[in-house]
Formats: C-alpha cells, structure tokens, sequence
C-alpha cells in the first residue's frame, strides 16, 4: 500500500499598507516642514514627503506647542495715547510656564490683512518676530508695547514654541484703541490768600490753602511750578518796602522776618502727586517765592489722574517791618506736561 502524507506548510502573511521590514511596519505616515528632498528610496521602496504650508505663518509644524490665548490689551483706562499694555495668556496647566517655551506677539493696525509687525525686545515694533521667555515679556505683569499712534485700533496675538520645529498658529486675536489725544487738565482752586495781621515776631500762617488739580496722561507726567512777582511781600504805602522772601528753605522762627511757601498734603485717584524741594519743609520751614520758576509739585515722571496739591503761605514781620496794610505779592503757578 502506498501511503502518501501531505505535509501542508502554514505560514503568516499580511498584506503591508505602508513601507515595512521584518521588524516593522510604517502604516500611515506623512513628512512635514523638513528637509529640501521630497523622496527617499531603497530598492524595496520610496517615500514621497510632503511639506504643508498655512495661509498666515508659514509651516505647519507636526509637534506643535499649545497655542496661546488671546492676549490682555489696557490702555490705562483710555489714557495711553502711543503705547498698550499687553499681557501674554498661556492656556496650557503648568504648575509654572517652562522657561524653554517662547513666545512671538504680531501686532496689526488692520487686523493682519497688509499690516503684520512684531513685537521687538524693546517693547516698539517691527517686521521680524523675536522670541521671548514668558517671564521676559514680562510674565503675569506684562510689558507695554511703545511708539503706537494715538486714536488707532491694534490688534495682537501671540504664538508660542517649544524647541525646533514646534511653532505653534498665531492664537485669536485681542483689540483695543489708543487714545484719542495727549491730556492736560489744570485747576487752581484758590485764588486769594489773606495773612491777615502780621505781628511783628510771630510767624503767620494763611489761614486758607491753595489747591490745585491735575490729570494728565502724559507719559512723563507733568511738574508744577510757582513763581512770585515782588520776591517778597510789598507795600507801596510804605514806600515799595519789601519783606524779602526766604532764598532757600529757611525756618521762618530764625529769621528776623521772611516770607515763604509751604507744600502741605498732596491726594490723586491714580499715580502719584509729590512735594518738591525746597517746599517739603515742616513747621515754619519754607521755600522761597522769587522771580525764578520753581517745581512745586511733580506727578513723579507719569501719568496721574485727579491729582490734588494743598500749600500755604506764611510770613513774618520785625519790629523795623513799617506798618502798612497792603504788604502783598501776586503769585504764578504753572502746569506743563511732557508728552
């Protein structure tokens, strides 16, 4: 008998959907922004890249960063006249933004249409984007962008990366408008001081205050300065004598007679208003009221709004003062702001 034992050999097959190897198998794959050849080869296979490109920022990127928020504009309750404050917003819940993540800011006046610039390391604006750490551009205080036109809408939105080839779209858009114009508000409340009787030895202080008021947006905030005309009091009944005015700060209590100013409290909504020298004295101590212009008050180099300054004048007659009732003075104050 003969017997005849098939031997049926089983073995795997598959059917590959992509480039493979005994090892592996490539079942989908694409190439992206990368590389100036668009196919690669073996004598078993070839693989066409492909590079992708969107409309408004160049690559796609295949590992891209989170991307941002969109940003926070202010103006300073619609002050800032050439400049926005602007505040990068980070989506992504890191318990802190990794220093290795950077950030680009774009900055249009047309809603990127034909005018696209970036934000630069000197806060103004130009054509290439700079890349910047989270804490450079300031961090949850954020920074303000300069040289801006006054009454003109801006758009911005920020980019982030995080390494080579992570750039991630320019996120939504934020928009706020510059002021409209350069302010300058200035108030004298006050426009007569009586010293009353001046007794010869005492130091007389005017019972009233002078106040003032100011709000500026100027960048650089504004000073205010006094000047008198007769350098001290005058009296034209006695003769055009003149009880001279203090020349620096001088206490009045040491002086055998003297006439001077005195700063005393300063107020604002915002920013800050401050006493200048020689008019910061206390007590008898005075600054002089001559021909020459002297700072009063400043708003400390910024902006400030509703910002309120008190002083008040003080004298002091000997017993060689002539007696007469018309020792006056006709004080100049002065507000400029640097814009």
């Amino acid at each position: 008998m003969l017997i005849i034992l098939l031997l049926l050999l089983i073995m795997p097959f598959s059917v590959s959907a992509g480039p493979s190897s005994t090892n592996f198998e490539l079942q989908n794959y694409s190439f992206g922004s990368g590389g100036t050849d668009t196919s690669f080869s073996s004598a078993n296979y070839r693989l066409f890249g492909t590079i992708d490109y969107k409309s408004d920022s160049g690559l796609i990127y295949l590992l891209q960063s989170g991307v941002p928020a969109a940003p926070t504009l202010s103006n300073n309750d619609s002050r800032y006249y050439d400049k926005l404050h602007l505040t990068i917003n980070y989506s992504i819940s890191y318990g802190s933004i990794p220093s290795d993540i950077l950030f680009a800011v774009a900055v249009s006046t047309d809603n990127f249409v034909a005018d696209t610039k970036y934000v630069q390391a000197d806060q103004t604006l130009s054509t290439n984007p700079v890349w910047q750490s989270y804490t450079t551009w300031g961090g949850a205080t954020g920074l303000n962008i300069l040289n801006l036109t006054k009454d003109t809408i801006y758009y911005a939105k920020v980019a982030s990366k995080q390494g080579n080839f992570t750039q991630s779209p320019f996120g939504p858009t934020a928009t706020l408008p510059t002021a409209e114009d350069n302010t300058l508000s200035f108030d004298l409340l006050t426009t007569t001081m009586n010293l009353g009787n001046l007794i010869p030895g005492s130091v007389i202080t005017s019972p009233t205050e002078a106040e003032i008021n100011i709000t500026t947006n100027s960048n650089s905030g504004a000073l205010v300065y006094i000047y008198g005309t007769n350098a001290g009091l005058k009296s034209i009944n006695a003769g055009n004598y003149t009880i001279s005015t203090v020349s620096t700060n001088e206490d009045l209590s040491g002086l055998s007679q003297g006439y001077g100013l005195r700063g005393t409290t300063t107020a604002q909504t915002s920013g800050s208003l401050v006493i200048e020298e020689p008019y910061n004295g206390s007590g008898n101590i005075v600054g002089p009221i001559d021909t020459q212009k002297r700072i009063l008050f400043s708003t400390n180099d910024a902006a400030i709004d509703s910002g309120i300054g008190k002083f008040e004048i003080l004298a002091k007659s000997s017993l060689l003062t002539p007696p007469a009732s018309d020792y006056a003075d006709t004080i100049t104050i002065v507000a400029a702001g640097t814009f």
